[in-house]
């Protein structure tokens, strides 16, 4: 190890620290950890959900023919199972599900199942159809004209991303979530939102008769 010039060296041999912290040119052979991590995975993930409102009972789903996904939190990853978010800016990766924060926050899967790809399965075994549209950008412009007919039920998914040495620019979730949320509950009058968060969020929406 590089002496930083704190007490003697013993001779460690030096380690070259990039990107994920490895010699990209000599990486250490892979070894698979996993054992029954998705296990506890599964259970940290529940017992960190809070529910914060239900009106009329909409949860739990039930059976629904037509559900309608929006969000670029609901996507699969679009850049890689990695992510560190260095060159990321304050807003993190656009498109995909936020799982991990950046810098010291970032990890590496082995998987990763999105909320599109769990509801697809999901909802399509008993035959139920699923429409999605993932791009805020499109929601924020009102184009909805790919949703035909309109869902049962809206589930939204909005993200905030967090690293160190960079500031989150507002309270809201981002991506011009807000816009989202009430464009799609405008048209949808069954819209649940999920958000997944690296810190405190307002909802400016969470009053929406929707």
């Amino acid at each position: 190890m590089a002496n930083p010039g704190f007490g003697p060296t013993y001779n460690y041999p030096d380690i070259y620290l990039t990107g994920a912290g490895l010699d990209p040119n000599n990486p250490p052979p892979a070894r698979d950890v996993r054992a029954n991590h998705a296990d506890i995975v599964r259970k940290v993930a529940a017992a960190g959900t809070v529910l914060l409102k239900n009106t009329n009972n909409v949860l739990p789903l039930g059976k629904p023919k037509n559900v309608g996904v929006f969000g670029n939190g609901a996507a699969d990853v679009t850049q890689g199972l990695t992510y560190t978010g260095d060159d990321s800016g304050p807003w993190g990766p656009n498109i995909g599900a936020l799982s991990v924060g950046g810098g010291s926050g970032a990890g590496r899967h082995t998987r990763l199942i999105s909320p599109l790809f769990a509801l697809r399965g999901r909802i399509e075994d008993y035959r139920g159809r699923v429409q999605y549209l993932l791009d805020n950008h499109m929601m924020v412009e009102d184009d909805f004209t790919s949703i035909y007919p309109t869902p049962e039920v809206c589930l939204v998914f909005l993200k905030t991303w967090s690293r160190e040495g960079t500031d989150r620019l507002a309270f809201e979730n981002d991506w011009n979530s807000t816009v989202v949320v009430e464009n799609v509950a405008r048209r949808c009058n069954n819209t649940i939102v999920v958000t997944h968060s690296g810190g405190v969020n307002t909802m400016p929406w969470a009053d929406n008769e929707n």
